[in-house]
Order: C-alpha cells, then structure tokens, then sequence
C-alpha cells in the first residue's frame, strides 16, 4: 500500500511530499529528487493523540508527518509495528478509568499514611535554630493578633509550677523545653507546644486546676508533644512545598508563612495524642503521681469549653445586641474559630476512661 505524507529533513521548514511504502519489512519514501528507505529499526513512531497529525521519525535523516490516520493505521500494520503497553492503556477508556481510580488510590495511601511517615523523618532531622524560627513567627502572629496577651499570674506562681515540673523531668530532658506564661480571653484554659520546645500554659488553664498535680500532667502530655515533634510534623504535613525544599534543602524558610496557621489550628492525630498521653502519664507514674490527675483537669477543660459554647448559643437565640453581650461572648468570628482551632486536646471519655479507668 501507499500512503501521502509530508517529509521534513530537519534542514529548512520546507515540507516534501512524498509516497511511504513497506519494501521487504522497511519504509520506503519517495518524493521529487527524495528517495530513501528507512529500516524498521531506526524509526520511531509517536503516539495517537486525537485527531492530531502523527509523524515516523528516523534518528538522522528527518521525519514524515501524516494526517491521515486511517491510512497510517495500515501502513503501521504491514510494518508489523506493536503499540506501547502504555498507549494501549490510554487509548482503552476502561484501562485509563482503572488506573485513574488507581492513582487516586495511591495518593490517598500517600497522604494518609506515606505523608506522616515522611514529615516524622523530616521533623527529627530539623536542626533547633530552624524549629525555634517557627517557634518565633508563630508567637508573633499569636501577639499581633491579641490571642495571646501577658500573663496576669505573679512571677513566683509562674516559677513555683516551672520548678515543680522541673523536679519531675530527667535532667537529660530539662534543656529540651521552655515554659512560658501568657492570658487569653480568646482560647480559654489551655496549654499548647511550639515546634522548638516551647510550652505555653494559659492563666485560665491555672485557675480552672485546684491542685497543681493537674498541671504538671498537662505539661508532661505537652512535653510528650515536644519530645514527638508533633507541631512540626504538622506544619510540615500542611505543605508537601515546604516538606520538599526542607528534605532536600534543609531550609525551612518556605514552612515560615505556613506555621502560625498550622500551629494555631492544631488539632493533632489520635496517634499524636496517644503518644503524648503515654509520655505524659509515664513521667506521672515515675515520680509516684497519678495519671487520674490528667484526666481530672481534661474533663475540667471539655466541661469549660462546652459551657462556653452553651453560653454563646444562648446569647445568638436571644439576639442581644453584641454590645450588651460580656466580652467574651461577643459574636467574633476569628475567636470563636481560635476557640476550636486551640482546643488541640480533643477531651473525649474514651481518652479520659483510658486515663483513669475509674472514673
């Protein structure tokens, strides 16, 4: 058979046409002063894609470009040509649908369990310059905002708490953490962990413990967060970008923007929460204390946040005005969101059964 194409010989934009023909299991192309014959071997071949001209290629001498496809069809079957696994795979729609449904599959194996794996490698590997840096920025969104204002407690209370958790960690682990004391109206009682080792514990969270064996087992389930880098891990699982520059360029600079969101909306996995929970009632434990103290002042928090958020649903169905409403109930988007985002600690029965079974 013979087929009409166009031949390019890679030295001007002029097209030749020409006649292709199989001779003995090899193209042959004839056209005005052009005669050549190409081995079977030395061509290639693109793949279909729609209606779009297709072209046979020879490594040196240029290619032919055919825009009718039936007849390219046939040619392509007497040069006994066998399509690609893959361009089978494109061209049948119930192949391309499986391995669409395939690839969805993988990156949701990826990100599900694939993602944690590799930011937990990532987030060990980070120096502490680089993690005190995310420590930095979100601390200042956190002031800049006013979700954090300063500590109205004395000097001599914060100490006496930083003092009494001191006594309980090992001296291998005091340098790998520091307590800091700040108010909230916004959040409510409440501790949280900064990337670096940071451990901030909120004056309601002070007031709301009567017995300060409460408080040391949220500062140890918040050091079990340090000791995981379980912040980080989640500013690094917020952005597969940022997970990348920091694993091949160990430069954390492209995580900066994304950490004072991240870590003001932690809400951290269950099996973050069970590994801090363990680290935290194993220190308890180990200096003779109870981990129902944990669980004692978690249910102290949930029963403080759900009466809030009674509080507020009442005040909306009574449609005060928000300036007769207390402070701390006035309708506030970006506080009511800090109230849910900050409540890192999700304070569920089952975690405070397994904590203390007898209650």
């Amino acid at each position: 058979m013979t087929c009409q194409a166009n031949y390019f010989d890679l030295k001007s934009s002029e097209a030749y046409p020409v006649s292709l023909n199989v001779e003995h299991g090899d193209l042959r192309i004839v056209g005005n002063q052009i005669n050549k014959l190409w081995s079977a071997d030395s061509i290639r071949i693109s793949e279909r894609l729609g209606k779009a001209p297709r072209t046979i290629s020879h490594l040196t001498e240029g290619f032919c470009e055919m825009t009718d496809l039936a007849s390219m069809d046939e040619l392509l079957k007497a040069l006994k040509y066998e399509s690609s696994w893959l361009e089978l795979v494109q061209h049948n729609i119930y192949s391309a649908l499986s391995c669409a449904v395939l690839i969805v599959i993988l990156i949701g194996f990826g990100y599900v369990y694939g993602l944690p794996i590799l930011s937990k490698e990532v987030a060990m590997r980070l120096s502490k310059s680089n993690l005190q840096l995310l420590d930095s920025d979100a601390l200042d969104s956190l002031d800049a905002y006013k979700i954090l204002t300063p500590s109205k407690l004395s000097k001599e209370r914060q100490q006496l708490l930083t003092a009494k958790f001191e006594k309980l960690v090992d001296v291998s682990d005091r340098g790998s953490y520091k307590i800091i004391y700040r108010a909230s109206n916004a959040i409510g009682p409440n501790a949280f962990a900064l990337p670096s080792g940071t451990i901030v514990i909120l004056d309601d969270l002070v007031s709301l413990s009567n017995d300060d064996n409460e408080l040391m087992g949220v500062l140890g389930h918040e050091l079990g967060h340090v000791k995981g880098r379980h912040s980080a891990r989640m500013v690094l699982q917020s952005s597969i970008v940022g997970l990348a520059a920091a694993w091949w360029l160990g430069d954390v600079s492209a995580l900066l923007a994304a950490a004072p969101a991240v870590i003001m909306g932690a809400k951290y996995s269950r099996d973050m929460e069970r590994e801090a929970d363990d680290y935290g009632v194993a220190l308890m434990y180990k200096n003779g204390l109870s981990s129902c103290y944990l669980a004692s002042i978690l249910k102290k928090i949930e029963d403080s946040f759900y009466e809030k958020k009674q509080q507020i649903n009442i005040a909306k169905m009574t449609r005060k005005p928000a300036e007769k409403l207390p402070a701390e109930y006035k309708e506030n988007k970006t506080l009511s969101q800090m109230n849910d985002y900050l409540s890192s600690h999700p304070t569920t029965p089952e975690r405070i059964r397994a904590l203390c079974p007898a209650k």
